[in-house]
């Protein structure tokens, strides 16, 4: 650093007050040892607990970030946040590349080809889900390798269940798990909202009290939340039953075996093929130009014939997906079967509400009639009232205090006016009547 001392031309000319020159690296330095100001640290990364569970049944406990799970499933970071538990999404079976996506109720995992990864394996909700996915993972392993080791020989009496698995890729053994809990689920809410409901709906139709009107209210709010849930499960495997495209994206099994057909394939042989294909496409080029010249072929009959090819691939896309639509259709019906209880139960909510409605109403109306007699009463009785306090005034009058005559004629006085007070009180109910306002 450099000591030149200059001398400021704003000073006085004379001063004997001299200044350094200022320096390049003269800046500001912080006084504390703080390394704070250089930059914010760094945030802890996303990390949540999964468990991972391998096509023998094998589970582990991991505590994994993003980046892991998107190299293991190659799923991207938008598709794991319809995951997330923090956000809301709506019930989802999303089909991949090498995975699937599963967002049902409690049930949130990924599933490929080769293993199935669960979010929140530690809730309570979760934990029959995973003992019960376990046992039909190690069934399902256990069958396969009595498969191989027998080979395409079957013996009799062998068990349909373990058939059945033997049959299923890994992937459709964990989606028929995930799909029976979360029926099953909903379809045991279903049951103990009936058996909680109709009691209440019937105690209300007999008393209406304040207690079973916040009871029914609560019911009510609980059967509209719980027919929103059984409706989305259902309408999403009635969308998956309809898209043929869809079902067939989730056979991981099968494109994996594709790839790996692919990649071991001799590179020659395809391009010797490719070379004879070139000259055999050649050659039909020829013969079809001279063929146009002798007889040209009509469009209807390539019309026809596109038309029976694409129906023979949709007759094979339906055949290849077969597996799959079965196992949503059983599904379907268990939800289609929920849902026909929980609208029975609505309909009767709506009609328990409408009888209570009415019956509110009468004892309205009927309140109101009484209202109107009681009115009409205390009309007749202010007529009453007028003429005791006509006589009851402090004048003195010679009818009030007679000299020769008894007090008798008072008497019939108050006697009229009590008679004529009772006949205007009929007369009116009577016109009441007469007009039916009670």
């Amino acid at each position: 650093m450099s000591s030149e001392l200059w001398e400021d031309p704003r000073e006085e000319p004379g001063s004997s007050f001299r200044h350094r020159r200022p320096d390049k690296s003269d800046s500001f330095r912080p006084t504390t040892t703080d390394n704070s100001w250089r930059g914010r640290p760094r945030k802890s990364v996303w990390t949540r607990t999964w468990l991972r569970m391998d096509l023998m049944g094998v589970s582990e406990f991991m505590d994994v970030g993003k980046q892991p799970i998107i190299r293991s499933t190659g799923l991207s970071a938008r598709d794991l946040r319809v995951l997330d538990p923090m956000l809301s999404h709506p019930s989802s079976i999303t089909g991949r590349e090498r995975a699937i996506l599963l967002n049902l109720e409690h049930v949130k995992g990924i599933v490929t080809a080769r293993d199935f990864w669960l979010l929140n394996p530690k809730d309570p909700l979760v934990t029959p889900f995973v003992e019960v996915l376990q046992r039909r993972v190690r069934d399902h392993y256990e069958a396969k390798e009595e498969n191989a080791r027998e080979g395409d020989t079957t013996e009799g009496g062998v068990d349909e269940e373990k058939e059945k698995l033997k049959n299923l890729p890994f992937e459709f053994v964990v989606l028929e798990a995930c799909l029976e809990t979360v029926c099953n689920c909903l379809d045991d809410e279903a049951k103990s909202m009936e058996v909680e409901a109709y009691p209440a709906l019937d105690k209300l139709t007999s008393k209406v009290t304040t207690k079973t009107l916040d009871r029914v209210r609560q019911i009510k709010s609980r059967l509209a939340a719980l027919t929103a849930r059984v409706k989305q499960v259902r309408d999403l495997i009635e969308h998956l039953l309809e898209n043929y495209d869809v079902m067939g994206d989730m056979y991981l099994t099968k494109k994996s075996l594709m790839r790996e057909t692919n990649v071991e394939a001799d590179p020659s042989h395809c391009g010797g093929i490719e070379d004879n294909e070139d000259n055999e496409d050649d050659e039909d080029e020829d013969e079809e130009d001279d063929d146009e010249d002798e007889s040209p072929q009509p469009q209807t009959q390539e019309k026809v014939s596109a038309g029976e090819a694409g129906k023979a691939k949709s007759s094979n896309k339906h055949l290849e997906v077969m597996e799959l639509e079965m196992i949503l259709d059983a599904y379907f019906v268990q939800a289609e079967g929920a849902n026909n209880k929980l609208s029975t139960l609505q309909d009767y909510v709506d009609n328990t509400e409408a009888y209570v409605n009415i019956m509110l109403d009468g004892r309205q109306n009927m309140m109101l009639k009484y209202m109107v007699l009681v009115a009409t009463g205390s009309v007749m009785l202010n007529f009453q009232n007028l003429v005791t306090g006509f006589f009851g005034m402090n004048i003195t009058i010679a009818f009030s205090n007679p000299p020769d005559r008894p007090i008798t004629d008072f008497m019939y006085i108050v006697g009229f006016s009590v008679a004529a007070m009772f006949l205007f009180y009929f007369a009116a109910v009577a016109w009441y009547k007469h007009k039916r306002i009670v």
